[in-house]
């Protein structure tokens, strides 16, 4: 732990997560005393001479490149991109959920897919209460999952798109592949099934879902409640008497994922719920900077 001003390097600066990762670092009074702002297609080696900690918000095939490069000068790289997720050697983290992994001797760290985080954290809140054993999902994902080149094109697209990223032979998206496997890694659970469709949405910021859960023993809507309300990084917005629920509108711009239409399945067994987080903050970039704070801070911003 070290309160020394930093050298902060942010790879992809000019994309949509680059700029999220220089707004949170001056939100949160990150302690930098420079922050390199690097264009992906303009990063060399000698780009992270003297750097303490590199953001890379990049391509995977730069990210292989660049990541062995920024820890060969003595940096922390914490990676966006899905180059090293399901790499055995490199933890895939979601600070409120296995934040426990990483310390001071942890050079390279991966940061999961933007539908992630919120989808992970609700399982794992209500884990405490019963284990979920699988998911049936539906995300409606916002244009600026796409990047900045796909922002604009699915804003005015007009329409609503069943396809994120590329299908696979099997049927499913690399997309959705990635809410399997990176789920499963996040929460240290090989069992876990889940069953996925992702689907595009013409909404700026937010990626919502839909959710269904199975458990081991079924649970209350009470118990549901009071495990989400007692997770850090949830907010809970369940009061449909009044329309009170998460909206794309209502996560923009936050920190926290929220939750709501909590409902048991007409068989009892079974829990429906809505969750809707920022993709390019809790979804992406606010997800490095807790980490760099837990290992560069004294005073972490989370508590796990």
């Amino acid at each position: 732990m070290t309160n020394a001003r930093l050298t902060v390097c942010i790879v992809g600066a000019n994309g949509l997560v680059g700029g999220a990762l220089a707004a949170l670092l001056d939100e949160r009074s990150f302690p930098y005393k420079e922050v390199r702002k690097i264009k992906a297609s303009e990063a060399t080696s000698a780009s992270f001479e003297g750097a303490d900690l590199v953001l890379l918000a990049t391509s995977d095939e730069l990210a292989r490149k660049l990541a062995p490069l920024a820890i060969a000068q003595g940096a922390t790289v914490i990676d966006h991109s899905a180059a090293w997720r399901l790499d055995a050697a490199v933890p895939l983290v979601v600070p409120e959920i296995n934040g426990e992994l990483v310390d001071e001797s942890t050079k390279l760290i991966a940061i999961p897919n933007c539908t992630i985080p919120g989808f992970a954290m609700a399982i794992d809140a209500l884990n405490t209460v019963s284990k979920v054993t699988d998911v049936v999902v539906t995300t409606l994902q916002s244009a600026s999952g796409a990047g900045r080149e796909g922002l604009k094109r699915y804003l005015d697209c007009g329409d609503i798109i069943a396809q994120c990223e590329t299908f696979l032979e099997n049927g499913y998206t690399t997309e959705e592949e990635k809410m399997l496997f990176e789920t499963r890694k996040v929460l240290n659970d090989s069992d876990l099934s889940v069953t996925m469709t992702c689907v595009r949405v013409p909404v700026e910021i937010g990626h919502a879902a839909s959710m269904l859960l199975s458990f081991d023993q079924p649970i209350t809507i009470e118990q549901a409640h009071a495990a989400l309300q007692n997770y850090s990084g949830i907010e809970l917005l369940d009061d449909t008497a009044n329309d009170v629920y998460p909206t794309a509108a209502t996560a923009a711009g936050k920190d926290c994922v929220q939750i709501g239409r909590l409902r048991l399945d007409h068989d009892g067994k079974r829990l429906w719920m809505w969750q809707v987080t920022d993709n390019l903050r809790k979804g992406a970039a606010l997800n490095s900077i807790q980490i760099a704070e837990q290992l560069f801070t004294e005073q972490c911003a989370f508590r796990h």
